[in-house]
């Protein structure tokens, strides 16, 4: 998978759309399509993330 070019536009488009993102460093998770978490962050600090995210679409 890393000599070849399967996943080679797939990578390109992920870039394109972490830069308009304003993505700018490695780790970034995007979670729901709506919280980016950058760096890494302690195992809390995501969970709590997560339960936001579990209690928002609970209420909806």
């Amino acid at each position: 998978v890393l000599a070849g070019d399967a996943f080679a536009d797939e990578v390109k488009r992920d870039i394109l759309e972490a830069h308009q993102s304003g993505v700018q460093g490695a780790p970034f998770f995007v979670l729901n399509n709506k919280y980016g978490i950058s760096g890494a962050q302690p195992y809390e600090y995501m969970l709590a993330t997560l339960k936001k995210i579990q209690a928002e679409e609970g209420a909806q």
